[in-house]
């Protein structure tokens, strides 16, 4: 197989806080190895979604837990003739970090104003996610609409439709439920019927 058909999907966040006087600082990491000032992110794990992608690099880059906001979009380019697609969000950052990353990965976590951030990142491409963070801004709450898992088919079922049991997909899909909402750190719940 050619490198032309791979596709590596990754996931990250611009990763903020308030820092003096109330001003939005964001996280850019140094990573030693290729000497190089980015956003948090990483390569998105078998079976894994893309938030809870984001979510765990975020925390594994950073040390900071952090809730989820939009979705900013993503980004596309091509490392060594593979097409990587890079999704990522808006995250504000907890107080103080919980953990340390792996200094051999991540050597250096510095918070600036996104205008310095946009100097002193290495790729264009993670400028333009910036841009995407200032347009949505920080005042952005997500709604998070969640479809029941996928149930057994009705001519299966020969009871009370409520009472429908999942089907083995929505087993699978039950499972993942936490770590694809754990990012948004969800404080209301409203559910119909």
């Amino acid at each position: 197989m050619s490198n032309e058909n791979l596709i590596i999907h990754a996931a990250g966040a611009v990763l903020w806080r308030y820092g003096t006087k109330k001003k939005i600082e964001v996280a850019l990491i140094h990573r030693p190895r290729y000497d190089d000032w980015s956003l948090p992110k990483g390569k998105r794990d078998a079976g894994e979604s893309m938030i809870a992608c984001a979510y765990r690099e975020v925390m594994e880059e950073t040390g900071y837990t952090s809730i989820f906001g939009p979705e900013l979009g993503e980004v596309t380019y091509v490392v060594d003739g593979i097409s990587k697609i890079v999704k990522y969000w808006s995250a504000q950052a907890a107080d103080a970090p919980t953990g340390k990353p792996d200094p051999q990965e991540i050597d250096q976590i510095e918070w600036l104003s996104p205008a310095d951030a946009r100097k002193k990142l290495t790729l264009d491409d993670d400028r333009s996610v910036i841009d995407f963070f200032l347009e949505f801004g920080t005042g952005t709450t997500a709604l998070v609409l969640l479809r029941h898992a996928k149930a057994v088919k009705r001519e299966d079922w020969d009871g009370d439709d409520g009472d429908r049991p999942l089907a083995h997909l929505g087993q699978l899909q039950a499972k993942r439920i936490l770590t694809n909402f754990l990012p948004y750190a969800i404080e209301q719940v409203h559910s119909s019927d």
